[in-house]
């Protein structure tokens, strides 16, 4: 195993770390790890910075800690030179930096996106307070040529350029794509009334760059001029669509709400979106959908094919919930539907891979035209005379049918199955248990949370199993389009936004712990009380997690329009990696 000599020096007057990397027989490659806190502050946010007494800077190589260095009794402003000697060679490597108290506490960490250390590229580290949300900031030039933090809104910040049921894809170098969205202005009438007002709908596409914390509004490929004419655009601006990341690295738009002679409807058309390394791309018209839909799921499965679900369509000139199933492989000139049908109509639903390999997808909960769906069909691959073929089952029914609600992919630090893998689990949180008058609303939301535990490996429906979470372990309060996100190092969950039961945004958040003892067969859930809240509230937002730990929530509606910017949140995970020897 190659192992780096890395020597850091830390200068927080100029908030860099200058680090040489490289590994035997080959030639140092030297980087720099530029580090910052919110509002122009360096190194560290201003309210903590004279609270810092020492420093911890590790190196990690995915999952893996590799080497760690502390700077103890931290005086203040200086250069202080650190040498990590055990700094992996290679891709996926990250470097997080920790900020501790006198009492050892720790009070401002970050982290750099993953990156390849044979490249000589400098790479941020932005720090905030831990287990905080935080307005996400980026990198800008001052008048004197100086990176200066600040914070970082939609490139194309313009008035009514706000989102909200936008689509948020992380591609495979940790960029992260959001396209099109509504700028609504309220939930009133549903797709007739004034939620989404003409020509409220967008079709650009905005990119976040890891590199610099900025938001680059995508443009075309080969145009040289600036402004909307080179941006890249949908040719049908839309919203409540799905974008799925396809084995190629494409993005495949489906679906979703589209303007037509002043009216909502649901559209069946598709994009192709094709990014180069920075901004530019290119866009191509893919096969229709056989049914129009929004509020559907697509899901990409082991074998490469993207699986659209359910949704609601215009048949008729009413709105309807579908039942139906399509699937598509890339490179395809059309969409293939399914042999059989969904045994409950559904939209606004949540959709997950189940097992390890991906084999199987998990549709849970949704609304329809009878009301709210408790049941959960399960999707899978089998073996059939013609290949791979779809299998269905109805498992696992939800303990409280529920709709708009959010469900995030984890796993249980510690468990096992039989077969000795971690398994993950989907945690389902939130949502309105009653239809309300339109597609944008509902009644009674629950603060309710259920634990889905996958199972054993490739034995996909029967090994699924729902188990009711323990009673009192719940959202701090009830609301429904809420976002969330499954944090990758911990295993935790942050579950944030959404409606309450006035159908006003609301800016709560809720982290959730997953955990095992062998003393205990089961995994158990708990809720942490000091995860903060949004800088803003946000229903109809997007949620990812970033490479570089940080928990990312984009756009959303606030309650007279959509944001423009995103939060980010701490999830200050980096002590809980094993340290393992090379």
């Amino acid at each position: 195993m190659k192992n780096t000599v890395m020597k850091m020096a830390i200068a927080l007057t100029t908030t860099a770390f200058a680090a040489s990397l490289g590994a035997c027989g080959e030639d140092p490659v030297s980087a720099t790890f530029l580090v910052y806190g919110p509002d122009g502050a360096n190194t560290f946010p201003v309210d903590v910075q004279g609270q810092v007494d020492e420093i911890v800077v590790t190196a990690y190589r995915g999952d893996d800690r590799v080497d760690s260095t502390t700077v103890r009794n931290f005086a203040g402003p200086g250069t202080v030179n650190v040498t990590l000697p055990a700094v992996p060679h290679g891709k996926n490597v990250w470097i997080s930096v920790e900020a501790f108290d006198a009492a050892n506490n720790p009070i401002a960490s970050g982290a750099t996106p993953r990156f390849d250390s044979k490249s000589g590229v400098n790479y941020p580290v932005f720090t905030v307070r831990p287990n905080r949300f935080q307005r996400a900031f980026g990198l800008f030039a001052d008048e004197q040529g100086q990176l200066v933090s600040s914070v970082s809104n939609f490139e194309n910040d313009l008035p009514g350029e706000g989102r909200a049921g936008h689509s948020v894809t992380q591609l495979e170098d940790g960029r992260i794509v959001v396209i099109g969205g509504a700028n609504m202005t309220s939930t009133a009438g549903g797709l007739n009334g004034s939620a989404i007002p003409s020509g409220g709908l967008n079709g650009t596409i905005e990119i976040y760059d890891p590199r610099n914390g900025l938001w680059n509004t995508a443009k075309q490929d080969g145009c040289g001029a600036s402004g909307p004419g080179c941006f890249l655009a949908l040719p049908n601006a839309r919203a409540f669509h799905t974008a799925t990341l396809t084995e190629d690295g494409d993005i495949m738009v489906a679906g979703g709400l589209i303007e037509r002679d002043g009216a909502l409807i649901a559209t069946e058309t598709t994009e192709i979106i094709r990014l180069g390394d920075r901004f530019d791309g290119t866009i191509e018209p893919g096969p229709n959908l056989n049914d129009s839909r929004a509020f559907h799921s697509a899901t990409r499965m082991s074998d490469g094919r993207i699986l659209f679900a359910g949704g609601l369509t215009d048949r008729a000139s009413s709105q309807v919930f579908l039942n139906t199933l399509e699937f598509w492989f890339p490179g395809e000139a059309s969409m293939r539907s399914s042999t059989f049908l969904l045994d409950n109509e559904r939209g606004q639903h949540t959709a997950a891979n189940i097992d390890i390999g991906q084999h199987g997808v998990a549709l849970i909960g949704g609304r329809n035209t009878s009301g709210v769906v408790a049941d959960t069909e399960i999707i899978f691959l089998q073996a059939g005379a013609s290949g791979l073929e779809l299998g269905h089952e109805t498992r696992a029914p939800l303990a409280e049918p529920r709709f708009g609600h959010a469900m995030a992919r984890t796993r249980c630090p510690g468990y096992l199955n039989p077969a000795g893998e971690q398994v993950p689990f989907l945690v389902v949180a939130g949502g309105y248990t009653a239809v309300g008058a339109n597609v944008f609303s509902g009644s009674s939301p629950t603060a309710s949370v259920e634990v889905y535990d996958i199972g054993n490996g490739d034995q996909i429906a029967p090994a699924f199993n729902a188990t009711r979470v323990a009673a009192g372990v719940a959202l701090s309060a009830p609301r429904a389009f809420l976002s969330g996100v499954g944090l990758e190092v911990s295993g935790d969950l942050v579950f944030a936004g959404g409606l309450d039961a006035s159908g006003t945004p609301v800016g709560t958040a809720d982290r959730l712990l997953l955990a095992w003892a062998s003393n205990n067969p089961a995994c158990t859930i708990t809720r942490r009380n000091d995860a903060g809240g949004l800088s803003q509230p946000r229903a109809f937002a997007g949620a990812t997690f970033m490479t570089n730990q940080f928990g990312l929530f984009v756009g959303g509606w606030g309650g007279s329009s959509s944001s423009p910017g995103a939060d980010f949140y701490n999830s200050d995970d980096y002590s809980v990696v094993d340290l393992v020897t090379f």
